[in-house]
């Protein structure tokens, strides 16, 4: 690997700092996990404030299956540097592992509180510190949370969301199911006329709810936007059929995913056919319909991406057909930046830009 050669001949001259960094960053990405940790060891070793080389071992320790000292690395850096929004995000969710509530709600809440004028704030350290306070019954601070997450977050329909749903988790804690189900009605208008508002943990979150107050159509319905968004992310679908699982469902969980799934790889292969037959517009259509059905499906998106730019290869399509096409490759980035097909169809569409200008 070239990079690797590259940080081994400096290192041969000099022992630099962000050499081991990087050298280290290599044997992490290449599984090489045991090297890496050796590597940011010494890297703290020399210079003890060095955080990223505690960010890394902590990341590397974690792949090695040592939460545990993962967690103590990642204690010694917030502790060194405790504004450090994703250290504190990361030693959250370490300690969550761990089941230490007592670290996990406070690393959520400094990230939640030194996260307000950040670029790094984020909705989801305010779910995982109302998660927290109610693991450890303190059902009144979980409550403030919610109020916070919508001051936090004015005019953001989603974060309006979220909170609903943090509050509703909160009533269901307390057996107030009265409550929790006004809430989940009130949540399921919102998904019935903006489903895109839902993300794939929100909608889970709110699913999970459902089930726990015997709303099992409607926790199947939130299953369905969840299975048809992530239909190839088997990550997301094993947390879906624990959901059933945990509600006693699980022959009717399975069966559901299995049939959203093979929904979706139908239309996905219809949409594909389309193309290839040279219809073009039809392809078009129908992946553009799906991705507002299924707007964090990455297949679906990038998909649609790619029958626009053919039927613009194919056809001498203008500038304006090209934007199209980059809506769907932007919503693609932010599902996942380093998909191999959407590196693929963003030369491809930035070659056309170039040639679209001539």
């Amino acid at each position: 690997m070239e990079a690797e050669q590259l940080y081994e001949e400096i290192l041969e001259e000099r022992e630099l700092t962000w050499a081991l960094l990087g050298l280290g960053q290599v044997y992490y990405y290449t599984d090489r996990f045991t090297e890496a940790e050796e590597l940011f060891e010494q890297l703290i070793e020399l210079n003890e404030n060095y955080m990223p080389a505690y960010d890394w071992l902590a990341k590397t320790t974690e792949s090695l299956g040592d939460t545990k000292r993962a967690q103590d690395v990642l204690k010694q850096a917030t502790q060194k540097s405790p504004k450090a929004i994703l250290r504190q995000r990361h030693l959250a969710q370490v300690s969550d592992k761990l089941d230490d509530q007592e670290t996990c709600e406070y690393a959520y809440r400094q990230a939640v509180e030194n996260g307000r004028f950040s670029c790094y704030k984020n909705s989801s350290d305010y779910t995982g510190l109302s998660k927290a306070y109610l693991n450890q019954g303190k059902s009144d601070r979980a409550m403030t949370v919610t109020k916070k997450l919508s001051r936090d977050f004015p005019g953001d329909r989603s974060a309006k969301l979220l909170a609903d749903i943090l509050e509703c988790n909160v009533y269901i804690h307390d057996g107030n199911t009265d409550q929790a189900n006004s809430l989940i009605e009130k949540s399921m208008a919102v998904y019935e006329k903006s489903p895109e508002l839902f993300s794939c943990d929100n909608a889970m979150m709110l699913a999970q709810s459902c089930f726990k107050c015997d709303n099992i159509d409607l926790g199947e319905s939130l299953i369905k936007h969840v299975v048809r968004n992530n239909h190839d992310n088997s990550q997301v679908i094993a947390q879906a059929q624990e959901l059933f699982n945990e509600a006693g469902l699980e022959k009717k969980g399975q069966d559901l995913i299995d049939s959203v799934c093979n929904e979706v790889v139908s239309l996905n292969n219809k949409g594909v056919q389309l193309a290839e037959q040279g219809q073009f517009e039809a392809s078009i259509d129908l992946f553009i319909q799906a991705a507002k059905a299924m707007p964090e499906n990455i297949a679906i998106n990038l998909n649609a991406a790619q029958s626009i730019i053919l039927n613009i290869v194919k056809n001498n399509g203008t500038s304006d057909e090209l934007m199209r096409a980059k809506h769907y490759l932007e919503r693609a980035e932010t599902l996942d930046k380093e998909n191999e097909k959407l590196c693929t169809l963003n030369q491809t569409y930035q070659n056309l830009a170039l040639k679209l200008k001539r």
